[in-house]
């Protein structure tokens, strides 16, 4: 049996394959946004994320075991670990953020991301810092600082763009680690570890808000249904963004990852009424033009690693 090459070597290592994975990975991450905005208004968010992490590795299972159990025999459990706690905190604190946010605001927030990569390279790979690095990180902390401020609708919850804005810092910190593994390690091992962890988190988390287990457990048709379509969507996100992420470096997949803001602001009017305001346009260019120059750094940086290398 030919095993699929998730990793990236060769023709995999592809600047269209990358933004084919991304806008796969992008359009599910905010349509589980969408969704997760409907089950959080009749469910705590630690039993939404409990079961959604729990379908997860019953999706993930089968593509798992049809390669052999002998593939979970990681040598890089220690980094698979830290990238699980990192990932699983980044999806809490979104989680936290759709609940509270309007969809299009959690999703731009979200989207600081790539102008936080550099500044990670810089802690965890000893980079040098760049013009460019400080530069995006002055604008994206003025778009929050913008975001932050009362929009025409009413107030913004203070709370949920702070999570939005840490869940965009871990989120960077968890991609550069994705890269790194997907040298060594197949994209569904690093997703079947993820939700492992994730199930676990999310045990703690309900018993913590001390849930009974009837009130767990004992749920309509459609409410299975839509955790079911929530942990879908999440693992098809995850999956085909860890995919991406193994295709092409980091900072040029990042800037593909803005998909999401066009599609999460459609669904955002349509569904949930939500306005386009100034404030908010003015935090989206401020955050997107962040994530470039962020982009930027990072492949400046790289370049200069290279050239000194030769």
């Amino acid at each position: 049996m030919i095993e699929p090459n998730f990793n990236a070597h060769g023709r995999d290592n592809s600047v269209f394959g990358a933004f084919i994975c991304i806008a796969i990975a992008e359009t599910c991450l905010v349509l589980m946004g969408h969704f997760i905005k409907i089950a959080s208004a009749n469910h705590g968010i630690a039993a939404v994320f409990f079961w959604v992490q729990v379908f997860s590795v019953i999706f993930l299972f089968p593509l798992v075991i049809m390669g052999g159990a002998v593939r979970l025999r990681s040598h890089y459990i220690g980094t698979h670990l830290l990238r699980s706690g990192v990932g699983v905190a980044a999806m809490l604190l979104m989680f936290y953020a759709y609940d509270h946010l309007d969809l299009s605001m959690a999703t731009l927030l979200k989207l600081l991301s790539p102008a936080f990569i550099p500044f990670v390279a810089i802690l965890v790979l000893g980079e040098r810092p760049t013009v460019f690095t400080f530069l995006a990180l002055v604008m994206a902390f003025a778009g929050v600082f913008i975001a932050l401020q009362p929009q025409t609708s009413g107030s913004v919850h203070q709370f949920g763009v702070i999570a939005a804005t840490l869940a965009a810092l871990l989120a960077a910190f968890g991609k550069s680690l994705v890269r790194r593994m997907g040298h060594k390690e197949p994209v569904d091992i690093i997703a079947f570890y993820f939700s492992c962890f994730a199930v676990l988190v999310g045990l703690a988390l309900v018993l913590r808000a001390n849930i009974a287990p009837t009130q767990l457990v004992l749920l309509a048709q459609q409410e299975w249904q839509l955790l079911a379509l929530i942990a879908l969507l999440a693992t098809l996100g995850q999956y085909f963004a860890t995919l991406a992420f193994t295709k092409h470096r980091a900072a040029v997949v990042a800037i593909f990852t803005y998909i999401a803001l066009p599609i999460a602001a459609l669904i955002g009017v349509v569904f949930w009424g939500e306005r386009v305001t100034p404030s908010a346009t003015v935090s989206a260019v401020l955050i997107l033009a962040a994530g470039v120059l962020g982009s930027r750094a990072r492949l400046n940086a790289n370049k200069g690693q290279k050239e000194g290398l030769s």
